[in-house]
């Protein structure tokens, strides 16, 4: 979840590598209709994206604020390859520190379709692999999925194409 305490900023960078940055106190909540997602603004103000534009979106952190020890993923952050994909899928990140990371995989209703219980990881790169198979063991349907990678400092998002 973002942490006022830790996160200042959610960033949405588009397709085209245009960024865009809003104020924490600024995001009443961020919803996903149909194939938009959109961040409610204070003042009744809706700011809208198609999801196919979204290259990936998150928020910032504070490297001050975590406690020594506690992990923080670098600027470098997520990657997810091949997208789209009709095999295996390559989940990439960088940390600065050593931490525990948590995954977890929805569809577009919201629901957790893969979830990678948290495990530490060395400093520097790291890859892991969703091999398109949800928790219950059967492969996912094909559409768009957003990844979730998290640890106690930071949280990123990313999505992912399942093409069959």
């Amino acid at each position: 979840s973002l942490t006022r305490l830790q996160a200042q900023n959610i960033v949405i960078t588009l397709e085209d590598g245009e960024i865009h940055t809003y104020g924490l106190s600024l995001v009443e909540k961020v919803t996903f209709s149909g194939e938009a997602m959109n961040l409610h603004l204070i003042g009744d103000t809706i700011a809208s994206w198609p999801l196919s534009s979204i290259a990936n979106y998150g928020h910032d952190a504070e490297v001050s604020v975590p406690s020594v020890g506690s992990g923080i993923l670098s600027s470098n952050g997520l990657q997810i390859h091949p997208n789209p994909s009709n095999a295996d899928i390559f989940i990439s990140f960088e940390l600065a520190q050593s931490c525990p990371v948590a995954v977890e995989v929805r569809d577009m209703k919201g629901v957790a379709v893969w979830t990678f219980t948290e495990t530490s990881y060395a400093v520097g790169k790291n890859q892991l692999v969703w091999q398109g198979v949800g928790n219950e063991g059967l492969r996912v349907p094909p559409g768009v999925y957003i990844v979730r990678l998290s640890s106690q400092a930071r949280t990123m998002f990313g999505k992912v194409i399942i093409s069959r």
